[in-house]
Protein backbone atom coordinates (compact mmCIF):
# COMPACT_ATOMS: atom_id res chain seq x y z
CA UNK A 1 0.00 0.00 0.00
CA UNK A 2 3.05 2.21 0.77
CA UNK A 3 4.28 2.08 -3.00
CA UNK A 4 1.04 2.63 -4.15
CA UNK A 5 0.64 6.23 -2.42
CA UNK A 6 4.30 7.04 -3.27
CA UNK A 7 3.56 6.78 -7.24
CA UNK A 8 -0.18 8.57 -6.48
CA UNK A 9 0.97 12.17 -6.60
CA UNK A 10 1.48 14.93 -9.41
CA UNK A 11 4.62 15.39 -8.46
CA UNK A 12 7.72 14.09 -11.07
CA UNK A 13 9.84 12.22 -9.05
CA UNK A 14 12.78 13.67 -11.76
CA UNK A 15 11.77 17.07 -11.02
CA UNK A 16 14.47 17.49 -8.31
CA UNK A 17 16.99 16.49 -11.00
CA UNK A 18 16.07 19.62 -13.83
CA UNK A 19 18.42 22.34 -14.23
CA UNK A 20 16.12 25.76 -13.89
CA UNK A 21 16.40 25.96 -17.72
CA UNK A 22 15.17 22.65 -17.70
CA UNK A 23 11.58 23.99 -16.25
CA UNK A 24 11.35 26.41 -18.37
CA UNK A 25 11.76 24.31 -20.93
CA UNK A 26 9.22 21.47 -19.69
CA UNK A 27 6.21 24.04 -19.19
CA UNK A 28 6.74 25.28 -22.84
CA UNK A 29 7.04 21.46 -24.40
CA UNK A 30 4.24 20.12 -22.53
CA UNK A 31 1.12 20.03 -23.88
CA UNK A 32 -1.20 17.36 -26.39
CA UNK A 33 0.59 16.71 -29.45
CA UNK A 34 -1.62 17.63 -32.28
CA UNK A 35 -3.50 15.40 -34.67
CA UNK A 36 -4.37 17.24 -37.68
CA UNK A 37 -1.99 19.98 -39.73
CA UNK A 38 -2.57 23.57 -38.22
CA UNK A 39 -2.23 25.32 -41.57
CA UNK A 40 -1.33 29.06 -40.71
CA UNK A 41 0.17 31.43 -43.25
CA UNK A 42 4.21 32.73 -42.39
CA UNK A 43 2.77 36.25 -41.32
CA UNK A 44 0.52 34.81 -38.72
CA UNK A 45 3.14 31.74 -38.09
CA UNK A 46 5.58 35.18 -37.19
CA UNK A 47 3.04 36.80 -35.24
CA UNK A 48 3.01 33.75 -33.17
CA UNK A 49 6.79 32.93 -32.67
CA UNK A 50 6.93 36.91 -31.45
CA UNK A 51 4.59 35.73 -28.54
CA UNK A 52 6.15 32.88 -27.97
CA UNK A 53 9.67 34.38 -28.01
CA UNK A 54 8.30 37.02 -25.11
CA UNK A 55 6.57 34.47 -22.93
CA UNK A 56 10.06 32.49 -22.88
CA UNK A 57 11.61 35.68 -21.94
CA UNK A 58 9.48 36.04 -19.43
CA UNK A 59 9.77 32.93 -18.05
CA UNK A 60 13.49 32.76 -18.25
CA UNK A 61 13.59 35.96 -16.10
CA UNK A 62 11.20 35.22 -13.71
CA UNK A 63 13.33 32.14 -13.49
CA UNK A 64 16.44 33.93 -12.84
CA UNK A 65 17.55 33.20 -16.33
CA UNK A 66 19.41 35.06 -18.96
CA UNK A 67 16.47 36.26 -21.62
CA UNK A 68 19.52 36.10 -24.10
CA UNK A 69 20.00 31.92 -23.45
CA UNK A 70 16.40 31.46 -25.74
CA UNK A 71 15.28 31.99 -29.11
CA UNK A 72 12.74 31.16 -31.37
CA UNK A 73 12.20 30.80 -34.83
CA UNK A 74 9.46 30.10 -37.75
CA UNK A 75 9.72 26.87 -39.86
CA UNK A 76 8.94 26.85 -42.98
CA UNK A 77 9.12 23.80 -45.42
CA UNK A 78 9.06 23.71 -49.14
CA UNK A 79 7.65 20.92 -50.45
CA UNK A 80 9.53 18.96 -53.75
CA UNK A 81 8.43 16.36 -55.26
CA UNK A 82 11.01 13.70 -53.20
CA UNK A 83 9.76 14.36 -50.17
CA UNK A 84 13.51 13.48 -48.60
CA UNK A 85 14.51 17.12 -50.95
CA UNK A 86 11.91 19.04 -49.28
CA UNK A 87 13.69 22.52 -48.22
CA UNK A 88 13.36 23.71 -44.77
CA UNK A 89 13.71 27.24 -43.84
CA UNK A 90 14.65 28.53 -40.30
CA UNK A 91 13.83 32.32 -39.32
CA UNK A 92 14.84 33.25 -36.50
CA UNK A 93 12.82 36.11 -34.68
CA UNK A 94 15.04 38.69 -34.02
CA UNK A 95 14.92 42.07 -32.47
CA UNK A 96 11.57 43.82 -33.47
CA UNK A 97 13.18 46.73 -35.70
CA UNK A 98 14.25 43.85 -37.74
CA UNK A 99 10.79 42.46 -37.85
CA UNK A 100 9.70 44.23 -41.04
CA UNK A 101 12.96 42.32 -43.16
CA UNK A 102 12.28 38.99 -41.19
CA UNK A 103 8.62 39.44 -42.91
CA UNK A 104 10.12 40.29 -46.26
CA UNK A 105 12.09 37.25 -46.24
CA UNK A 106 9.00 34.86 -45.30
CA UNK A 107 7.24 37.21 -48.27
CA UNK A 108 10.27 36.30 -50.90
CA UNK A 109 10.15 32.56 -49.82
CA UNK A 110 6.49 32.10 -50.11
CA UNK A 111 6.31 33.79 -53.48
CA UNK A 112 9.29 31.72 -54.96
CA UNK A 113 7.87 28.58 -53.55
CA UNK A 114 4.78 26.78 -52.44
CA UNK A 115 5.20 27.35 -48.56
CA UNK A 116 4.01 25.26 -45.34
CA UNK A 117 4.46 26.82 -42.14
CA UNK A 118 5.58 23.54 -40.47
CA UNK A 119 5.98 25.21 -36.63
CA UNK A 120 7.81 27.39 -34.72
CA UNK A 121 11.86 26.27 -33.49
CA UNK A 122 12.89 27.12 -29.90
CA UNK A 123 16.58 27.34 -29.10
CA UNK A 124 17.70 27.03 -25.13
CA UNK A 125 21.21 27.86 -23.89
CA UNK A 126 20.82 25.63 -20.42
CA UNK A 127 24.10 27.46 -18.82
CA UNK A 128 23.67 24.68 -15.85
CA UNK A 129 24.79 21.89 -18.38
CA UNK A 130 26.75 23.59 -20.45
CA UNK A 131 24.65 22.66 -23.77
CA UNK A 132 21.87 23.51 -25.64
CA UNK A 133 18.59 22.32 -26.63
CA UNK A 134 16.26 22.86 -29.56
CA UNK A 135 12.94 21.63 -30.24
CA UNK A 136 9.72 22.21 -32.76
CA UNK A 137 6.41 22.67 -32.15
CA UNK A 138 5.08 21.41 -34.67
CA UNK A 139 1.88 22.42 -37.06
CA UNK A 140 2.17 19.55 -39.47
CA UNK A 141 1.82 16.24 -38.72
CA UNK A 142 2.79 12.86 -40.51
CA UNK A 143 5.98 11.33 -41.94
CA UNK A 144 6.97 14.22 -44.37
CA UNK A 145 6.95 16.80 -41.57
CA UNK A 146 8.80 14.64 -39.20
CA UNK A 147 11.44 14.05 -42.17
CA UNK A 148 11.61 18.13 -41.85
CA UNK A 149 11.32 18.74 -38.41
CA UNK A 150 14.80 16.46 -38.00
CA UNK A 151 15.92 18.50 -40.92
CA UNK A 152 14.86 21.99 -39.28
CA UNK A 153 15.85 20.83 -35.74
CA UNK A 154 19.46 20.39 -37.23
CA UNK A 155 19.78 23.49 -38.62
CA UNK A 156 18.49 24.96 -35.61
CA UNK A 157 21.21 23.51 -33.44
CA UNK A 158 23.51 24.35 -35.81
CA UNK A 159 23.28 28.22 -36.33
CA UNK A 160 21.95 28.39 -32.17
CA UNK A 161 18.67 29.55 -33.03
CA UNK A 162 18.32 29.52 -36.86
CA UNK A 163 19.21 31.58 -39.78
CA UNK A 164 19.10 35.14 -38.57
CA UNK A 165 17.75 37.95 -40.67
CA UNK A 166 18.86 41.13 -41.45
CA UNK A 167 17.48 44.12 -43.41
CA UNK A 168 19.84 46.89 -44.80
CA UNK A 169 17.70 49.94 -44.83
CA UNK A 170 19.46 51.80 -47.01
CA UNK A 171 19.65 49.25 -49.72
CA UNK A 172 16.32 47.25 -49.06
CA UNK A 173 18.15 44.41 -49.33
CA UNK A 174 17.14 41.05 -46.83
CA UNK A 175 19.84 38.94 -46.22
CA UNK A 176 21.46 35.98 -44.27
CA UNK A 177 23.97 36.82 -41.59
Amino acid sequence: MALDKQHTGTTNPMAATWTEAAKVRRAFKAGRRLKKDRELTPTVAIHEACILLEKLRNAMHEAALPVEDVRASVVLMVPNYVPERDAVHVLRISESAQLPGLFRRAEEIDAADRVLTLGLGVWQNDRETGSAVGWIQPYLIGQRAANAMRKAQKVLMESEGGEVIRFEQARGVAGRD
